[in-house]
């Protein structure tokens, strides 16, 4: 026992066979790692061989050919000794020989006439629907004057060819001025249609609504009179279609003339 009276215990020595296996193994196991990587370094440049250098001079060079299968180098040689076929062009149609006969031939023999020509008809191209205005009667003068004895005039009854497109005289087509009149000077006066107008049948739309009328009217009033006489020469409708006219403008009732308001110039006549 020691001079402090404290018991002394033995140490332990140090386990060198143990620290000396551990070394062993971990050294085991680098070496074991090392091998490891080696082998597949190895086995990748095997797999992937490294191109040998190129010399700069011949890197632009034209690819090298192909390599065409040998059946196929065969079946060409084979069709090079066959001889080519010879094409047959389409014979030429035979040429027709016309003899022409001598003049004293021609005397003595009967002259033989060659076949009309027969054209073709052109095309008739499609007829365009197109709206028509009866004018029987617009053109006859002494309408209602009776027969002369011994007349052999006829009463003729007719028909309208297309009665969808046709706008039988008499027709009221109601419009709207929309320009002023000054019946001291002629001039020119537009309208604007405010309902639809149809065809005789009914059947059709002919003149659309929103139409425009362009007519004329002259300073032929005189004292007394109070309606200004418009003809009509034109009609546009709203698709472009434009119609000729030369029909005289009338109120609702028929009456020829338009109503307005006249200046009487009382003040200047009767002023001084």
């Amino acid at each position: 026992m020691p001079d402090d009276g404290l018991p002394v215990v033995a140490s332990r020595k140090p386990d060198r066979l143990g620290l000396a296996t551990g070394l062993a193994f971990v050294a085991f196991l680098g070496l074991a790692v090392f091998w490891v990587l080696n082998a597949g370094r190895e086995a990748e440049n095997t797999a992937n061989p490294v191109v040998a250098a190129v010399d700069p001079a011949q890197r632009i060079s034209s690819p090298p050919p192909l390599a065409i299968p040998a059946e196929w180098q065969a079946a060409d040689q084979r069709e090079a000794l066959v001889s080519p076929r010879q094409l047959t062009q389409p014979s030429a149609p035979p040429v027709r020989v016309v003899r022409v006969a001598s003049p004293a031939a021609s005397q003595s023999r009967p002259s033989v006439q060659a076949a009309p020509i027969v054209l073709p008809d052109p095309p008739i191209s499609p007829r365009l629907p197109s709206v028509v205005f009866d004018s029987t009667f617009s053109n006859q003068g002494n309408v209602g004057a009776a027969p002369q004895p011994g007349s052999t005039d006829r009463v003729r009854a007719g028909r309208f060819e297309n009665p969808s497109l046709t706008i039988p005289q008499g027709t009221v087509i109601p419009a709207v001025l929309e320009t002023a009149l000054d019946s001291t000077r002629p001039g020119g006066v537009r309208a604007l249609v405010q309902r639809d107008v149809r065809g005789f049948d009914g059947s059709r739309v002919l003149i659309q609504r929103g139409s425009r009328l362009y007519g004329e009217y002259e300073a032929d009033l005189q004292a007394g009179q109070k309606r200004a006489s418009i003809r009509w020469t034109r009609l546009i409708r709203p698709d472009g279609v434009t119609i000729a006219l030369d029909s005289p403008a009338s109120d609702p009732l028929g009456r020829a003339g338009v109503k307005g308001d006249v200046d009487s110039k009382f003040f200047q006549r009767f002023g001084g």
